[in-house]
């Protein structure tokens, strides 16, 4: 049934056509029904009864609990009412002398009416149980009453179950001015072969003129449960909410103390670390200023040193220089002193040439050069 919508009809056919007889689902119409039948009041019995009134048992499945309830109340006039129609015609085959029908009374155009209608545990399936609740009693001319799961804990509900009836969510009146005049609770878990493992709530909403004419019966019975206790729970709930409120604040205020304190251990973290970082980068500057002093201190020993090399050699230089000057002086005079010899020389020479003498002797050298050859 996994492609079909939760509580559709095609998926409520499908649950009657296999599996809603192997899962007691039969015995379990049987068993609301005999809680239905247990907590409705006496002045509703005998109102209904003695007037002969119209009974519609709304969500009525297969017809066995609309037999019990006929039965054990007392009823005449029976109409059982049900989507679904494997359900109904198997209703109509069991039990033929009530009226089983399809008819569908949230249908826009429906208006058939009946003195009471009653619904056992088909509300809880609706996601807005009013909205129908306020639908189903407008076709009623005297009673709408329905029996659901009563405190099922959202959390664990049924998967066919939608909504969670509690004190807190109990509608004090319905639309056609519908009242609340009776409310019951029984633990069905403590019942004879329980087909119900939790609490189950029989609601009674009655007409105004219902109101006016068996008012102080219905007063005097005691059994609107909701008018005994409803101020007490409606106090209790106003404290119920006041202490969420107050808890639901001291837990943010603990959360925001919680924040607070993480934001400044994680400050004081982030600060200490920072305070660290900022003094390593001290240390570390620190190592390079003297590092750079060092290095400073050595450059500057090395300049002076240079220095003192640098006069050492102007001074060496400065004596060489003038070394070297005087040095050049003399053999600039010496080469002067060569040249004049040498032009005293060739003066001479030439005079020996031009002499008589050095003519008159020319063919002896010329027979010496041949010996010598």
């Amino acid at each position: 049934m996994s492609d079909k919508v939760v509580n559709g009809q095609e998926y409520w056919d499908e649950r009657f056509q296999q599996d809603w007889v192997q899962n007691q689902g039969r015995r379990q119409s049987e068993f609301f029904a005999i809680v239905a039948c247990t907590l409705f009041p006496e002045w509703l019995v005998h109102d209904v009864t003695s007037r002969n009134a119209t009974f519609c048992d709304w969500g009525c499945a297969m017809g066995d609990g609309t037999q019990l309830m006929k039965l054990r109340l007392g009823l005449q006039r029976v109409t059982g009412l049900d989507f679904s129609e494997t359900a109904i015609r198997q209703a109509k085959e069991d039990y033929a002398d009530i009226e089983f029908s399809t008819e569908d009374l949230l249908a826009d155009q429906a208006s058939r009416r009946f003195d009471i209608i009653f619904s056992s545990n088909t509300l809880e399936h609706f996601a807005d149980p009013w909205t129908v609740a306020n639908k189903l009693a407008s076709l009623s001319d005297s009673y709408f009453a329905f029996l659901v799961p009563f405190q099922e804990p959202p959390e664990q509900r049924h998967e066919e179950h939608l909504y969670s009836f509690d004190w807190h969510n109990i509608r004090r009146s319905l639309g056609n001015g519908f009242t609340l005049v009776s409310v019951s609770t029984i633990d069905a878990s403590q019942l004879p072969d329980p087909q119900w493992g939790g609490k189950q709530m029989l609601a009674v909403y009655a007409r105004p003129e219902v109101l006016l004419r068996i008012g102080d019966e219905i007063a005097q019975s005691g059994g609107d449960l909701l008018g005994q206790y409803g101020r007490q729970h409606d106090d209790m709930e106003k404290l119920r909410t006041e202490l969420t409120f107050t808890i639901k604040q001291r837990n943010e205020l603990g959360f925001q103390l919680e924040a607070a304190k993480d934001a400044h251990d994680k400050a004081e973290k982030e600060h200490e670390k920072k305070a660290l970082a900022a003094q390593q980068r001290i240390e570390s500057y620190q190592r390079e200023v003297d590092d750079q002093k060092q290095r400073l201190e050595m450059q500057a020993a090395q300049v002076d040193a240079l220095q003192r090399e640098s006069k050492a050699l102007q001074d060496v230089w400065q004596r060489e220089s003038l070394a070297l000057q005087e040095a050049l002086h003399v053999c600039q005079e010496a080469l002067q002193q060569s040249k004049d010899e040498i032009a005293a020389l060739r003066s001479e020479i030439q005079a020996v040439y031009a002499s008589r003498s050095w003519r008159a002797t020319a063919p002896l050298r010329a027979i010496s050069r041949r010996i010598k050859n």
